[in-house]
């Protein structure tokens, strides 16, 4: 990309064409209370994830139907 100028930059910021927002499900998070041994993506941020056992299932073990929560509380619609 080129650079920018100063004037240039100030004329973009707060400027936007485009917002893109990949969501494929939602978790509960918590502080990590122990840690593994190991790498582990739960001890880089330091959260535990969970789902709640009342969420639908999918075909994927991994996505869960969360419609009371998803986009609206990620980008804080309601």
């Amino acid at each position: 990309l080129p650079s920018f100028t100063k004037d240039e930059i100030e004329d973009l910021k707060g400027s936007c064409d485009f917002f893109g927002l990949n969501h494929y499900t939602t978790y509960l998070c918590t502080t990590l209370k122990t840690q593994s041994e190991g790498p582990s993506h739960a001890r880089d941020v330091g959260a535990q994830y969970s789902v709640d056992p009342k969420w639908e299932s999918t075909a994927s073990d991994w996505l869960k139907v969360v419609p009371e929560m998803g986009f609206k509380k990620a980008i804080k619609l309601d």
